[in-house]
């Protein structure tokens, strides 16, 4: 026993030296107590556990590894640090399809470890000395996600838990157990929580929770020998093991039937789950000896009827049923009878009558809070069903056959809040109808037939805050609304509403939320939502609206949205003006004839804003966020009498604005941001009787403000503003010097110091159009170049799918005369895990379309006996192409093995034009070796899933004859459609008559490899043989859905 510790030590020590510089690493990610040092191994993380009564030496640690102990790796947990470690989660790489496995007394030195997680390791054993040591651990989580092969399942053994006997949780979900070993789980007297989904388990009598029956007795005890006989007693049932477990879940197995007693041993369970199984029998007392359960999930099964006595035992305590999504048809008579705790039931999409719903279904059920009967066949609906439920808070009854509601039906529920009847078929709600519900606060009847509801069917339920009437066939609003001053949203959509008039929205003061959506509106007048003081959300489109009278939002300060999409409307004009807090507001679809812009603040003009407006004569821009005018925007505007621009943020005017508007006579561009506008342009309007410039920031450059005083002099009686004028010496500082009226040519450069302004030179902008369409036209010449030099690829094969012509391809005469006598087109190397994709999309819509092409498969056609280097060697030799399917798969299996590795590189290296590299879903670059990364660059590589798979591809394949005709063709498939098998001779040219049915090879859509030419000799990778890929051909997908290339 020293000898292992010492081993053990000395490798620690190890660790301690080689992961230094990982220590330094850790202790910076990790907030760690200062006196804590803790070395944790490379590829893993750790952090300190903040648990009551750890005194901060508790660490959680977290490795990633690829496998454990497979083929590519070897693990040693030993240099894990057992001082602090307490809890250790191993995740392997989900994408590795290799198995794993641990040994015995893998974690002996992490004697203080209290969980442990092995997640997405693919282990086939469990052996049963794997947690020795491991006395205090509490939580074991194990999930293979074997689920991900289905071949492999996990085995244990019937000693595998007996080392941990204080566990308390156990998780074995996602392992595709088939069957436990007997009397597994005995040793796992303090179990609490036990979870065995996700697996195959097919009967409930083998995990091993029921009582065995007792063996047989004698009818004389051994007293009889005595003279004395003794009555026959029959000792109680054997128990396995005395288990505590609480929480059971089983679900997502294969489980049909629940026998009786199936779980009797747990006593102290409280909740069974068992939803997602395929469990269709339940047997009589199938529950029984869970005198505590106190939640039962049966949903999501095919169970047809349920025994009376089913919850018996648990009657007194039980609190949750769930039986939705089976095909219940019958509910036995006193079935829920007496559940006085029971607080939520759930019978949704099954296939419930009223036949089977009567007085005594619920009779008992004085706790139940929330009961679900939608989704079931129910059409009648009787007072006394609910007569117990005045505790009952939630109804949910859609989607079934109502309708009529008897008064007085919900009378016993008044602390019911929610109801919902939608998806019915009920016509009328009469005025008792939802008597006794003074509490409800939502109600749906959507999609019902409601043609009309009586004036007071909502007189006893007035506390309604949501009501939803969709979906129904109301011609008016219903008066029932009238005065539910505590609704807050309604929903009269999809309805046949026509006037909303009469009798309107009297009373509901506090409501918030209108939907009126799809209805035939055709007029909102001003006052209807005047008793809507607190509206907010307003929902009118899909009606026949023609006419909003203006003030109909008025009284509805506080509207937020607004939906008026798909109606009639052609004016707006003023609508929403005085709704301040409008910000969503939706009016497409309509038939506007005009909108007024001053509603909303414009940033922009852009070209073409206005055209068409020819005979516009008065436009008013003012006070909006403009910033340029680039010379196009009121081209169109030629009748054009007054325009108002002041009060935006303009500082460029393009020379040509304003040299359209001929009969401009009144302009104001005054309280804007100009500086440098040659102001003697307006000469050329010569209409123009009234200017605004003031307020502005002209430069105080004197060539400038030279001209603008001459021209300022001719025109002063024009300019309305002409004593604001002045120039700004500084942009940023704002200083700013005395009215232009008042400078003179003599005085100007002293006056501004020598300073230069910067002025804006507008001949080069009168220029710039012409420079910008050439440079764009040079522009799209030289992209057009480039695009076609970096596309060529794709070009080329474009026009070899069109037109059959490879651009820019030579093949010497020497290659054509090899390739000629080779007797495959392509040999396609892949991972067997990948053989779906080959065999059912590659191979044939290569072997099957137009041009047909000769394929040998590596798994289809290669005798697995066979020395696999010379084969591939062979295969590569026989043929035209090698295709390589290069995915995660291959990556870490075939080309993992020396031989298949090797024989490729020797064949490749002098052939590397020949080969084609299809990548198959993504690869991280650290998986490359730097041989693959050579063929990658050098190499035709096509990606599955580019748009132009099929004819990149075809277009990297030889040439091959194409069919002439149809008789051609069928004689072409009829040729190829032969056995995989070596039938010939070494001097046959033909193949011989077999039976395709007794070979499992064989199968009709798996394309066959040709028939060799006269007198030569198949390679010997066909010869007979049985590859083991049919062995495990069950497991992969029979087809995949739609051929991608149709």
């Amino acid at each position: 026993m020293e000898e292992p510790l010492l081993t053990g030590a000395l490798r620690l020590i190890v660790c301690v030296v080689l992961c230094h510089s990982a220590w330094g690493a850790s202790e910076q990610q990790t907030p760690a107590a200062p006196s804590l040092r803790y070395e944790a191994p490379d590829d893993c993380q750790w952090w300190i556990r903040e648990t009551s009564g750890s005194g901060g030496d508790e660490v959680a640690l977290t490795c990633k590894l690829r496998t454990i102990n497979s083929e590519f790796d070897t693990t040693n947990f030993s240099v894990i640090p057992s001082e602090h470690t307490t809890s250790l989660r191993i995740e392997c790489n989900n994408m590795l399809m290799s198995r794993s496995s641990l040994d015995d007394s893998s974690f002996v030195h992490l004697t203080r470890l209290r969980e442990l997680v092995l997640d997405h390791c693919k282990l086939g054993r469990w052996p049963k000395g794997t947690l020795t040591g491991l006395r205090d651990l509490r939580n074991l989580t194990v999930r293979t996600w074997n689920t991900d092969w289905p071949a492999m399942s996990l085995e244990l053994s019937p000693e595998s838990f007996s080392p941990v006997r204080q566990l308390e949780r156990l998780d074995l979900s996602y392992n595709n157990i088939w069957s436990f070993p007997e009397n597994v789980f005995c040793p796992l007297s303090n179990l609490v929580s036990l979870n065995i989904s996700r697996n195959r388990l097919q009967d409930i009598s083998e995990v091993g929770f029921r009582e065995k029956a007792a063996p047989p007795q004698p009818l004389v005890s051994t007293q009889e020998e005595e003279g004395a006989l003794a009555p026959a007693i029959s000792p109680p049932a054997s128990s396995p093991c005395g288990l505590d477990i609480q929480v059971l879940d089983a679900s997502w197995n294969h489980f049909v039937l629940i026998p009786t007693n199936g779980f009797s041993t747990l006593r102290r369970l409280r909740e069974l789950h068992l939803h997602d199984n395929e469990i269709s029998m339940v047997a009589d007392r199938a529950l029984g000896g869970l005198k505590g359960l106190q939640v039962f999930d049966l949903s999501n099964n095919k169970v047809v009827a349920l025994p009376p006595e089913l919850f018996r035992d648990s009657a007194p305590i039980i609190k949750e049923i769930y039986l939705q999504n089976n095909s219940i048809s019958v509910l036995a008579p006193g079935l829920f009878a007496n559940l006085g705790h029971l607080l939520a039931l759930d019978l949704s999409r099954n296939q419930l009558t009223s036949a089977w719903i009567n007085s005594g279904t619920f009779s008992g059920l004085i706790r139940l809070v929330l009961l679900n009967l939608s989704h079931n066949r129910i059409s009648r609906l009787d007072p006394t069903f609910f007569r117990d439920l005045y505790t009952l808070q939630i109804l949910n009854l859609e989607h079934n056959q109502l309708e009529t509601i008897p008064a007085d039906t919900f009378a016993p529920m008044n602390n019911l809040h929610t109801l919902v009847l939608s998806y019915n078929k009920i016509s009328y709600l009469d005025a008792y109808s939802l008597n006794g519900l003074y509490v409800l606060s939502l109600l749906s009847l959507d999609n019902n037939l409601l043609e009309n509801v009586h004036q007071d069917a909502f007189r006893n339920c007035s506390s309604i805050q949501d009501l939803n009437l969709n979906g129904n066939t109301l011609s008016t609003v219903p008066l029932a609304l009238k005065d539910m001053r505590l609704l807050r949203t309604v929903d009269l959509g999809e309805n046949a509403i026509t006037n909303l008039s009469d009798p309107g929205f009297k009373g509901m003061s506090n409501l918030y939320g209108l939907r009126l959506i799809g209805n035939q509106i055709t007029n909102i007048t001003k006052n209807i939502f005047a008793d809507l003081p607190s509206l907010q959300i307003l929902n009118l489109a899909r009606n026949r609206i023609q006419r909003v009278e203006h003030g109909a939002f008025s009284a509805n300060s506080d509207l937020q949205a607004i939906r008026l999409d798909a109606n009639l409307l052609t004016d707006i004009n003023g609508l929403f003006v005085d709704i301040s807090s409008l910000l969503w507001l939706n009016i497409s679809d309509n038939q506007l004839e005009w909108f007024d812009y001053a509603l909303v603040p414009l940033a922009a003009i852009y070209n073409h804003t206005f055209s068409g407006l020819k005979r516009l004569t008065v436009l008013h821009l003012e006070n909006n966020r403009i910033k340029e005018l680039l010379g196009f925007e009121l081209e169109s505007l030629t009748s054009l009498r007054e325009l108002y621009l002041q009060g935006n943020q303009i500082h460029v005017i393009d020379n040509r604005t304003f040299t359209h508007l001929e009969h401009l006579e009144v302009l104001r561009i005054d309280g804007n941001r100009l500086s440098t506008f040659p102001v003697w342009q307006f000469t050329l309007n010569p209409y123009l009787v009234e200017i605004g410039l003031g307020e502005n920031q002209w430069s105080c450059d004197c060539q400038y403000l030279h001209r603008f005083r001459i021209w300022l002099q001719g025109n002063f009686v024009k300019v309305v503003d002409a004593n604001k004028i002045a120039c700004m010496f500084n942009n940023v500082t704002h200083v700013v010097g005395p009215p232009l009226a008042d400078f003179n040519s003599s005085s100007c450069a002293a006056f501004t110091g020598g300073s230069t302004a910067v002025v804006e030179n507008k001949v080069i902008n009168d220029y710039l159009p012409l420079l910008l369409v050439t440079l764009c036209v040079f522009l799209a010449c030289a992209g057009l170049a480039c695009g076609a030099f970096y596309y060529r690829r794709e070009l080329r094969v474009w026009v070899y799918s069109r037109c059959g012509l490879r651009m820019c391809y030579k093949t010497t005469a020497f290659e054509e005369e090899q390739d000629r006598d080779r007797l495959f087109d392509a040999y396609i190397s892949y991972s067997v895990k990948d053989d779906a994709f080959v065999s059912q999309v590659l191979a044939p819509g290569l072997e099957q379309g137009d041009p047909t092409y000769r394929l040998c498969l590596h798994y289809r056609d290669f005798n697995m006996s066979a020395y696999v280097a010379d084969t591939i060697i062979e295969a590569v030799e026989s043929s035209r192409r090698t295709i390589v399917v290069l995915s995660k798969n291959f990556l870490h299996s075939e080309w993992c093995r020396f031989e298949f590795k090797s024989a490729l590189h020797e064949v490749l290296k002098d052939r590397r034009r020949r080969l084609v590299i299809i990548v198959l879903g993504e690869l991280p670059q650290r998986d490359l070796d730097p041989d693959l990364r050579l063929y990658l660059k050098t190499n035709t590589c096509i990606e599955w899933g580019d748009r132009l798979f099929w004819q990149k591809l075809k277009f990297a394949m030889p040439d091959v004859k194409k069919n002439s005709c149809n008789s051609n063709r069928e004689s072409t498939r009829h040729h190829r459609q032969r056995s995989s098998l070596n039938l010939y001779s070494a001097t046959s040219t033909g193949p011989p008559s077999f039976d395709r049915s007794r070979s499992p090879v064989l199968s009709p859509s798996l394309p066959l490899p040709p028939q060799p030419p006269a007198g030569k000799l198949l390679p010997a990778f066909l010869h007979h043989h049985q590859n083991n890929l049919q062995t495990a051909e069950r497991e992969l997908p029979r087809r995949i859905a739609q051929p991608l290339w149709a």
